[in-house]
């Protein structure tokens, strides 16, 4: 089993899930992986990247209040009101990019998404690396066509560049050609997605 799946790399658990992409309730409010990560839920594991984050009340109408007026920071509002932790709840959206069959790791939509409450953790170097060798996976990212799915495309392979078999800046010549390929027919988000890439 991937070093990645141990307890202590654990970031939450699947609280739904299409073949698409899947939401993740993290353990801990405001402590979720950070926009365009790439995060592996269940095992064998299917892989998405992080597209939104998003810290809200844990019961559906509960009105968030300001409490702080009289502190200093942030972290004393929350030793002041340790139940906040209980009533908060940090959620990720992540967008299927490949699942795990065997050896193998596979870009594209898996057969089934992940099992609701499968565990969920960042995805091992190895497990990026695996994903990187072909550039299927921009399709899935580029499909919702939001702006927010672009950032966490734009966040991803800014990250991913770093991990990329043949080095940084071959894997961006690589991944922009292929972005061309992908969005010959839209101009201006092609040059959007570029022009945050470059250095």
């Amino acid at each position: 089993m991937d070093a990645a799946w141990r307890k202590e790399g654990r970031v939450g658990e699947v609280v739904a899930a299409s073949t698409t992409a899947f939401t993740v309730q993290c353990y801990h409010v405001h402590r979720a992986p950070p926009l365009g990560a790439l995060v592996g839920a269940g095992t064998p594991p299917v892989y998405g990247v992080v597209a939104s984050v998003t810290t809200e009340p844990l019961e559906p109408g509960r009105v968030v209040l300001a409490r702080g007026a009289h502190l200093e920071d942030e972290e004393a509002l929350y030793q002041e009101n340790p139940h906040l932790e209980r009533l908060l709840t940090t959620r990720c959206r992540c967008l299927v990019v490949g699942y795990q069959e065997g050896e193998v790791l596979r870009q594209g939509l898996p057969p089934l998404p992940p099992r609701l409450h499968s565990f969920v953790a960042l995805a091992s170097p190895q497990a990026l690396r695996g994903l990187l060798r072909e550039t299927a996976f921009l399709r899935l990212l580029l499909a919702p066509g939001a702006p927010e799915a672009d950032e966490a495309l734009v966040a991803f392979l800014r990250e991913a560049g770093a991990h990329a078999p043949e080095g940084r800046e071959a894997f961006l010549r690589r991944v922009g050609y292929a972005l061309a390929i992908e969005l010959a027919r839209d101009v201006p988000r092609l040059y959007a997605i570029l022009q945050r890439l470059a250095p």
